[in-house]
């Protein structure tokens, strides 16, 4: 009896948090087109170089990878509740792998956006060369 009454409160809890979540992707990012219109200057600026590619489209996620002989790097932009968190990966081969992480108000300017992850980027190139 117990079980029956743990697995119907974790089942409840579920499906608000998915409703919940169902709702804020619509006011989030189906309200302005998805995450590819949303996100298009970011988009467009992470994939700036001639092998990066979006990898995944997901209703509120986008992989971009860049893809080399010796390194792949990867920016993962997910959508969550109020916040747009980007993921920089990076394996370069011999220097070992690398992860920095951001995470904005989702209603932050994209250029803002752009200006701090170039500016964290460069800065950490400049520790690790």
């Amino acid at each position: 009896m117990t079980w029956i009454i743990i697995i119907t409160i974790i089942g409840v809890i579920i499906y608000y948090f998915l409703k919940d979540r169902n709702k804020m992707l619509e006011t989030q990012v189906d309200n302005f087109g998805g995450m590819n219109r949303k996100y298009s200057l970011l988009i467009e600026w992470l994939t700036n170089d001639p092998k990066a590619r979006v990898t995944k489209t997901t209703r509120d996620h986008i992989e971009i990878s860049c893809i080399y002989p010796s390194s792949i790097t990867k920016f993962l932009i997910t959508e969550n509740f109020n916040f747009v968190e980007i993921d920089w990966i990076s394996n370069l081969g011999v220097m070992g792998n690398h992860k920095l992480s951001w995470k904005f108000p989702n209603n932050t300017q994209q250029e803002n956006i752009i200006e701090k992850i170039g500016t964290d980027l460069q800065n950490y190139e400049n520790k690790i060369f």
